[in-house]
Formats: structure tokens, C-alpha cells, sequence
């Protein structure tokens, strides 16, 4: 009985930790659902967007907080969420700008934004391919507060005019009159998230340009680490013969993790490949 209920507890924090991946995943769900509203025609249909952008908007203030609480903070998650919102974002403005929602011109910033999110993301496949895992910066998380600032803006302004908000009324007239102005806002938000999107790309390459640079080879590493040695066996006190006959065949022979992927460099002659041997003399 005892094991059955440590099992479930068990199975219950595998569970809990990942909460925080599955709100993260959910708003790609909730893209298709916003986008589907958008191109659909039915009541209130932007009314239901507005709901949904709500609601992702959450999902990306919860997945954080959940995996700080419950400990289950991860590389996937860190990688996953990031990626998650700029499906979301990137997503909605070009559902935006087919709709009409957003006029034509804004494709220019909408591409500035796509850019630096595909350098980004490539940024990040470099760094996981070596080991490192880049989490959203200061800068990114502004940038996504932004955009998604500006997507329920707009959204929130069609749906009031979508509901018919006359200015008959007081708090008709007041949304009434709210409508111009949010839907300005939220243009301006989202240019000003370009430029915050520009300006956090900058700060990720410049952060993590260390990773686009090749590392140094084997060879390189392996000579100094024999330059090391041999300053060592200097300046240490003299050995017996075997000791150093049995150094020398250990330094023979390198380990299999060390010989692994060894690119020889062309300028350095240690490196370069051994040229074939000359042919023996002929003798008349």
C-alpha cells in the first residue's frame, strides 16, 4: 500500500511539472483558433478572438510562474516557450494584415519581425547543438508584453464596434468614443515593438556571438597541453627510467575522447597531414 501510494505521488510531480510545458504548447492550439475566428463569419467573432488572445496572453505569464513554484523549471521549456511566442505573435499580425485588420504597409514591419525572430531562433539551435540554452531576455520578454498588448487592443476595439456601442448612453458613449483611440494605440504599440524587437535581436547577437565562431581544434588544444606537460617534467625533480618510459607510452596514446573529430588546420604543420614518403634510390 505504501509503495502504491509513493508511485502515484510520483506520477503526480511528473504530472505537475509538466504543467508549465503544456501551457507554454497551448497557445500554437489557440493561433489556429484566433486565426480560424478572424476568417470566419459569424457573431461576435471578435469578441471570441479577444477572449482567446486573453487567454494566451495568460498562458504566457502562467507557464513561467508555474515552473517557478513547482521547481520544474527545464531547457525544454526555456527553448519552448520563447518559440511559442513567436509562432503566437508572428502568426497573429500576418492573420491581421489578411483580414484587413491591419493595413497593407504594415507587411514591412511585420517582416522586420519575422527576421529577427528566425535569426534568433537559428541563434538558439547553434547554442543548443553546443550545450547552451538561451532564455528570454529582459529585452525579448518586453517586446512579446508589446505585441501582445497590441493584438488585444485592436481585438478589444472590434469587438465593442462589432457590438454596436452607439453613442447613445453614458457608457456607450464612452466606449464609443474609446474605439478610435485604442485601435491607434494599438498601432503604435506594435511599431513599438518592432523596434524593441530590433534592438533585443542586437542584444541577443551581441550576447551570444561567441557561439557563431567556430571553437579551436583538437590539435591546437592537444599542443598546448604538451607544452604544459613538458614545462612540468622540467621542472620537476628527476624520475627513475621506467617512470618516465611508462609516461611516454601513456602520452602516446591519447584517449578516444581527445581523438574524436580532430580537423587539422592546413597553416599548422603539427596538424597538417604527414606527405607520402620520397621512393628509394636507384642504383645503375
Amino acid at each position: 500500500m505504501v509503495n502504491l501510494q509513493c508511485f502515484k505521488m510520483k506520477g503526480l510531480r511528473r504530472v505537475v511539472k509538466q504543467i508549465p510545458n503544456i501551457l507554454s504548447l497551448s497557445r500554437i492550439p489557440l493561433l489556429f483558433s484566433i486565426t480560424g475566428c478572424l476568417f470566419a463569419k459569424f457573431p461576435s467573432r471578435y469578441a471570441v478572438s479577444f477572449t482567446l488572445g486573453v487567454a494566451a496572453s495568460i498562458t504566457d505569464y502562467l507557464d513561467g510562474a508555474t515552473a517557478r513554484k513547482f521547481n520544474a523549471t527545464s531547457d525544454f521549456g526555456k527553448l519552448f516557450d520563447a518559440l511559442c511566442d513567436k509562432i503566437l505573435t508572428v502568426g497573429i499580425f500576418i492573420s491581421f494584415i489578411a483580414t484587413g485588420i491591419y493595413p497593407p504597409l504594415f507587411v514591412f514591419p511585420t517582416l522586420i519581425v519575422l527576421s529577427r525572430e528566425f535569426l534568433v531562433t537559428g541563434l538558439r539551435m547553434i547554442a543548443a547543438s553546443r550545450g547552451v540554452v538561451m532564455a528570454a531576455e529582459r529585452g525579448g520578454k518586453v517586446k512579446t508584453a508589446a505585441q501582445m498588448f497590441a493584438i488585444c487592443a485592436i481585438l478589444f476595439s472590434y469587438a465593442l464596434e462589432e457590438a454596436n456601442v452607439s453613442d447613445t448612453g453614458v457608457l456607450n458613449t464612452v466606449l464609443y468614443v474609446l474605439i478610435k483611440p485604442i485601435r491607434l494605440a494599438s498601432l503604435a504599440m506594435f511599431l513599438f515593438s518592432s523596434v524593441l524587437a530590433l534592438m533585443s535581436g542586437y542584444t541577443y547577437l551581441r550576447k551570444y556571438s561567441y557561439l557563431i565562431s567556430d571553437p579551436p581544434t583538437t590539435c591546437t588544444t592537444s599542443r598546448s597541453l604538451a607544452s604544459n606537460s613538458t614545462v612540468g617534467r622540467a621542472t620537476s625533480p628527476a624520475s627513475k627510467p621506467y617512470d618516465i618510459i611508462s609516461s611516454s607510452k601513456a602520452n602516446a596514446r591519447p584517449s578516444r575522447a581527445s581523438a574524436v573529430s580532430i580537423k587539422p588546420e592546413a597553416s599548422d604543420p603539427i596538424c597538417s597531414p604527414a606527405l607520402p614518403a620520397p621512393p628509394p634510390p636507384k642504383f645503375d
